[in-house]
């Protein structure tokens, strides 16, 4: 099974949801063989910790939930019984952000450049979400370093 947290019901209140969240991380990190600081911090990136997170993008697309699932992935979600509302449920997003996550290292390697292609395999946005991610670790004390700055959310035109 690959969402093991699937049959999680999306009905709780958002103070239910972030805690199971928080309480979700771990053993999703865990099933799907990721950072547990890492996954955290994809969460706070892309939702600031709220479950409810809906987003619309500029392209049509739309991410869902604590890891911003855009919506290119609800296809292959239907294949594993995950539709769009259900990514409202915070275990259940946690846990498919971890799936994601592992996919996208599997894919590029082990390296932040593989952790960041969770959101981008576009070297600019690759290198700024290895940023936030890097940040965000340094600023909970996950991880040693200086905060680095974030580069602007569009390139430069040339």
């Amino acid at each position: 099974m690959v969402f093991a947290a699937a049959g999680l019901s999306a009905a709780r209140g958002a103070t239910a949801q972030t805690v199971d969240a928080m309480r979700c991380i771990q053993p999703a990190a865990a099933y799907h063989s990721v950072n547990a600081q890492v996954l955290y911090s994809i969460i706070r990136i892309e939702s600031r910790g709220r479950p409810d997170t809906v987003t619309k993008n500029s392209d049509g697309s739309v991410d869902v939930g604590l890891g911003g699932t855009n919506s290119v992935h609800f296809p292959e979600l239907a294949k594993h019984g995950v539709a769009p509302a259900a990514l409202l449920d915070s275990c259940i997003s946690t846990y498919t952000t971890a799936w994601l996550l592992a996919k996208a290292v599997r894919r590029h390697g082990e390296t932040w450049r593989g952790v960041a292609s969770f959101h981008s395999t576009t070297p600019y946005y690759n290198h700024r979400y290895q940023v936030l991610i890097h940040n965000d670790m340094v600023l909970r004390g996950a991880k040693s370093g200086e905060v680095q700055p974030v580069p602007p959310l569009r390139p430069a035109p040339r």
